[in-house]
């Protein structure tokens, strides 16, 4: 057989396609890969977590330094309340519920891990019945005996671990940025599911209480009203608290009878002083 040298074309491994358009595509490949792998890892977490035991949830919560409580008056008023109404709902014996009090001007109020809820002075003072008080109280138990602060952070793990995958971090700096900071539990998002599901129990725990919701639109009433105020103070409720005007519209229509800010059943809040 004759050997031959072939001619080797020059252009044999060139891509004629410009080199940004191919990357284009492949990070566009990359985001919907991602995108379905965060959804399906989502459902299947939402579904899976909740089974976790609350004793786990709650040595995580220690660990992360999020359960000291500040002794205070305020803070034992708010403990009673939450025990009085932990007595009208279904809270397993082994779920504790601890309250904390800050004296910070944030008009928030939000559940987390193991248990843990927090309330701070700018709400507390801004609501002027002790049944709008417990209305917040009872939305927030109901969030943490739904499991919703596990499965939010299930969710936001698993997107976490899903991006640092996909598209690298050093170290999984991602994944330890996400679960080493007591900050990401204070900032869980629950979803418009959830928020209903916790505002049905919390009205349904707090008429058992009082025998009435009277007073409870009172919360949602102040939502709306602080929507329309420029103070960024004021803004954190409805990071935490969405869809206020349709949440006051259910409450409404789910009170068994007529009340207003005059009825003689509402309790005032002690620590009213806005």
């Amino acid at each position: 057989m004759q050997y031959q040298n072939p001619k080797i074309d020059n252009e044999l491994n060139v891509v004629r396609q410009h080199p940004l358009k191919t990357f284009l595509k492949l990070l566009a490949m990359a985001t919907a890969l991602a995108v379905v792998i965060i959804v399906f890892l989502n459902l299947s977490t939402q579904f899976l977590v909740k089974y976790i035991p609350f004793e786990y949830e709650t040595a995580l919560a220690d660990r992360l330094d999020i359960t000291k409580v500040e002794p205070s008056k305020e803070q034992a008023y708010l403990q009673d309340l939450a025990d009085r109404i932990i007595d009208q709902a279904d809270v397993s014996a082994n779920m504790r519920i601890q309250l904390h009090y800050s004296k910070q001007d944030t008009v928030n109020a939000f559940a987390t891990l193991g248990g843990n809820v927090y309330f701070f002075k700018g709400l507390v003072e801004k609501l002027k019945s002790e049944q709008a008080l417990a209305m917040v109280m009872a939305h927030e138990i109901a969030h943490i005996v739904n499991r919703d602060p596990i499965i939010a952070l299930g969710r936001g793990l698993s997107t976490a671990i899903t991006l640092s995958a996909i598209f690298g971090s050093s170290d999984n700096a991602l994944i330890r940025r996400f679960i080493g900071s007591g900050e990401t539990l204070t900032s869980l998002k629950y979803s418009r599911d959830h928020e209903t599901r916790a505002d049905g129990h919390g009205y349904q725990w707090i008429n058992k209480l009082y025998g009435h919701g009277c007073g409870a639109e009172e919360l949602f009433a102040l939502f709306e009203r602080l929507h329309t105020d420029d103070d960024s103070k004021l803004t954190q409720i409805f990071v935490t608290h969405p869809y206020a005007s349709k949440r006051l519209q259910r409450i409404r229509e789910n009170q068994a009878d007529t009340c207003d800010e005059n009825d003689s059943r509402i309790t005032p809040n002690p620590l009213y002083n806005d």
